[in-house]
Order: structure tokens, then C-alpha cells, then sequence
């Protein structure tokens, strides 16, 4: 099926973050912007967190717009890292908050040791400085790039990565991440349907991503997220025609963080592109 033929639909995002995580627009501020953009359905995918969840549900409802739960995981493989996306979990599980409380732990002790690393490489920067700047549940790396870029250290934030904070640079910090066999079924026993987000940005040829699909759907995963800011038209051909030949659902969604990543706008992929509206029957 060629792109030309596919009817689309420009009212859908299913995938955003909010200051729960790494994105700088609340809940309720993401809703005004879709609410203003025409945007009729919705999910946030905060990074390891579902805190900021009901809030958005809540009110999404005064604006008549859908909102769907969602939550962003980094999982970690032979080839390197992947994130996979959970549409419909169940936000309000205990055995969700625990499960999370423990990634939270983890990510928090990596912002310290890349402050300490920092610290060590003579730049005067301190955990508490980082929390006030991310202002919500989740402490990232984007945060701490701000809070480099405030301080006249570092140009931008993408110069703050690619001096520090990225894999190789001078004061990354590895920490646990889940393979995707764990992250998958996590996922899978709250109820969400699981997707591998932005698979353009894992840079793989065609044959090795048909593999590592391959490996992905018995483990449970639903489907891919066709339509990015990140998928080209090959892209989008790709992985439409192996959705097709696995029998997996089809997401996209614009990944808007706010002003913490360029180029990204909100209900907006690329171009033209938005998700048909065909494909989107799994959403509840």
C-alpha cells in the first residue's frame, strides 16, 4: 500500500511526555495544546512513571478529548537500548507503582554518580539543582543538560549530551535497565498493549530488525510505531509491511517533550504523515 493511498487522520497523538518525566508541559498543559490543536485522542507516555496519569485523565475529560495512560520503558539488548511503549496500562495498580518505585531508585542514584562525575571534571553542579529542575516525579538527563546549559557550561542540550551525558561522553553513567523480555511482560500483565517506539532510531538494517522483531513477538509484543518524527518514507513502507505479514497493530505518535526536544510538535509526525485512522481500532 502506498503512502499516497492511506487515508489519515491528523487529530491523534499517542505519544507525549510531561514534566512527570523529561518533557517541560504539565498534564493539564499538554491537554490545552491538544485541545487547541484539534488533537481528539491522546496518551502520555511519561519515562518510567505513570504519576502523572489520572491528572491528565481527569482533565482531559473537560475538554471532551480522549486520553489514553501510557508509560515509556528503556530496555536494554545486545545491540544496544530500546524503548517500548504501553498503551492502557493500568495506572492505578499497586503491583505498577511498586514495580516503578524500583526504576525510580535506580535512575536516582545514576543522577547522583553523573553529578559526582561532573563534579570531578570541575563543574560545580548539585542533585538539588537538578530536582528543582525537573520539577516532577522523574529526575532524566535532560534535566541535568538544562541545568548545564543554564550555566553557561554547555551551549545546548544536545551540546550537553554530546559532551557528557551521552553513552561514551565524560560523565555518563550506566544504569539498570530492563531486557525486553521483562519490560515486554511487565507490561503485558497490566494490561497495556505493547509497541517498540521510534524503531527508526535503532539504525538497524532491514534484515536485522525483521530478526529482532521476530524475537519480540513471542514475548508479547503488539505492534511497532510506524509513524515518528523519526520514519522516513522507507521507513513507514517497512514496518507497515511487516505489521501486515505479523499481524501487529500500528501506533504513532509526534514523541513532544515541550522545548526539550526540538522539532517536535505536538500532533505532528513529519511532513503529512499522521496515523490512518484505520489502524487505531486497539485503542479503548
Amino acid at each position: 500500500m502506498r503512502l499516497k493511498e492511506v487515508k489519515i487522520l491528523n487529530m491523534i497523538d499517542l505519544h507525549t511526555h510531561s514534566t512527570y518525566s523529561d518533557g517541560t508541559d504539565t498534564p493539564e498543559q499538554l491537554i490545552e495544546k491538544a485541545a487547541s490543536k484539534g488533537i481528539t485522542t491522546i496518551a502520555l507516555c511519561d519515562h518510567d512513571t505513570v504519576a502523572g496519569i489520572q491528572q491528565f485523565i481527569d482533565y482531559a475529560a473537560k475538554f471532551h478529548i480522549h486520553a489514553i495512560s501510557g508509560i515509556e520503558i528503556s530496555a536494554e539488548w545486545i545491540s544496544g537500548e530500546c524503548h517500548i511503549l504501553g498503551l492502557g496500562i493500568d495506572h492505578t495498580s499497586p503491583e505498577v507503582k511498586s514495580y516503578l518505585s524500583e526504576l525510580k531508585e535506580s535512575r536516582d542514584e545514576r543522577n547522583i554518580r553523573i553529578c559526582q562525575k561532573l563534579n570531578t571534571l570541575g563543574i560545580s553542579i548539585s542533585i538539588e539543582e537538578v530536582a528543582a529542575e525537573a520539577g516532577g516525579d522523574i529526575i532524566a538527563r535532560p534535566h541535568i543538560a538544562n541545568v548545564l546549559v543554564k550555566k553557561g557550561i554547555c551551549s545546548s542540550i544536545d551540546d550537553a549530551f554530546t559532551k557528557y551525558l551521552a553513552r561514551g561522553a565524560a560523565a555518563h553513567v550506566k544504569r539498570l535497565r530492563l531486557s525486553p523480555l521483562d519490560a515486554i511482560s511487565f507490561l503485558k500483565n497490566n494490561n497495556a498493549s505493547v509497541f517498540l517506539a521510534h524503531p527508526s532510531k535503532l539504525h538497524l538494517p532491514v534484515d536485522e530488525f525483521r530478526k529482532f522483531i521476530q524475537t519480540l513477538i513471542p514475548i508479547g509484543l503488539d505492534g511497532l510505531e510506524v509513524f515518528t518524527p523519526y520514519s522516513t518514507d522507507d521507513d513507514i513502507e517497512q514496518y507497515l509491511t511487516l505489521c501486515k505479514e505479523f499481524g501487529m497493530k500500528i501506533s504513532g505518535g509526534s514523541d513532544y517533550h515541550g522545548s526539550n526536544k526540538q522539532d517536535h510538535y505536538l500532533g505532528y509526525y513529519r511532513t503529512d504523515k499522521a496515523i490512518p485512522v484505520e489502524y487505531i481500532n486497539f485503542i479503548k
